[in-house]
C-alpha cells in the first residue's frame, strides 16, 4: 500500500511539471541537423527499410521525421555510423506533422550514442552534413 502512495506522489509531481511546461524527460535532447537514422522494421508481412531524418537525439531516444507512418510500440532497428546510433528502439508516438510523421523512439537497453563533450554546445555535435 506505501509503494502505491509513492507512485502516486511522484505521478502527481509529474502531472504537475508537464501543466508548468517543465521537461520531464531523463536526458537531455541534443537537436542534429542533416542527420539521418536508418530504421529496420518487420509490418508482419515483410521487413522494410525506412530513412527518417533525425530532429534531435538523446541516450535514451530520438525523435525523427518520416514519410509514412509507424505503429506505436513497434520494434525497430536503428542504424548511423556518423551518430554512432546501433540498436533497437521502441516508437513512443507518431504524429502528423505536414505531410511527413513525427515518430519518437525509445532506445532499448542504449544505441551507443553518447552526449557531447561539456565544452560542445548542443548544435554542434556531429552531423551527417558533415
Amino acid at each position: 500500500m506505501q509503494d502505491f502512495a509513492i507512485s502516486a506522489d511522484k505521478t502527481n509531481m509529474a502531472f504537475s511539471r508537464i501543466a508548468n511546461g517543465t521537461d520531464l524527460r531523463r536526458h537531455r535532447r541534443y537537436p542534429i541537423e542533416g542527420g539521418s537514422l536508418r530504421l529496420l522494421w518487420d509490418d508482419g508481412k515483410r521487413e522494410r527499410v525506412l530513412n527518417g531524418k533525425v530532429l534531435d537525439v538523446s541516450v535514451s531516444g530520438a525523435r525523427l521525421l518520416l514519410d509514412e507512418p509507424l505503429p506505436p510500440r513497434a520494434l525497430v532497428l536503428c542504424s548511423d555510423a556518423k551518430l554512432g546510433i546501433h540498436g533497437t528502439a521502441s516508437v513512443r508516438y507518431c504524429n502528423p506533422a505536414k505531410r511527413k510523421y513525427e515518430i519518437g523512439l525509445e532506445f532499448a537497453g542504449g544505441s551507443g550514442w553518447h552526449e557531447p563533450e561539456e565544452s560542445l554546445e548542443p548544435s554542434s555535435y556531429p552531423t551527417n552534413g558533415e
